[in-house]
């Protein structure tokens, strides 16, 4: 019966254990695409592509496939119109799920102007990899809502 009883113990702390380092790798991911937004934001797009595993590929909402991490900092350094490029992101991750060393996070982004008027909107998706004890993009798929198309008149 102790036998039993210590099995039980030792099988609860397990699960636990597991739920909480699960649970801390989550906040780890979502504060991923927290800070990448800060560092876009921030123009710090060296820091944006650092973000990144060395072969990791980012497919843009234009169909655009930026493939390693310098064609990722190419790609996010590369400047935008105006009034974009003086615009903010916000990224809400909304959903995480861990595989061991790997993960997929998805959510949404809103990027607005100064006056805050939204221009540019959409989802996204990431496959996520612990290299060297820290949570990196490995694979993001970005998505653009776009907007609903005006009536015909009369």
């Amino acid at each position: 019966m102790h036998l039993r009883f210590v099995r039980l113990f030792l099988s609860a702390l397990l699960i636990a254990t597991l739920a909480l380092a699960q649970g801390d790798a989550g906040d780890a991911l979502r504060q991923l695409g927290n800070r990448w937004a800060e560092l876009y934001n921030a123009g710090d797009f060296q820091g944006v592509a650092d973000l990144y595993t060395e072969d990791a590929i980012v497919v843009n909402f234009d169909g655009r496939a930026d493939v390693g991490r310098q064609a990722i900092y190419e790609g996010i350094a590369e400047p935008l119109p105006e009034p974009m490029d003086q615009g903010t992101i916000v990224v809400n991750t909304e959903e995480v799920e861990i595989f061991g060393d790997m993960a997929y996070g998805m959510g949404t982004y809103v990027h607005s102007a100064p006056d805050g008027t939204v221009m540019i909107q959409g989802s996204f998706m990431t496959i996520d990899k612990l290299v060297d004890g820290e949570w990196k993009m490995h694979r993001h798929l970005i998505n653009m809502l776009m907007p609903e198309p005006e009536a015909d008149a009369p």
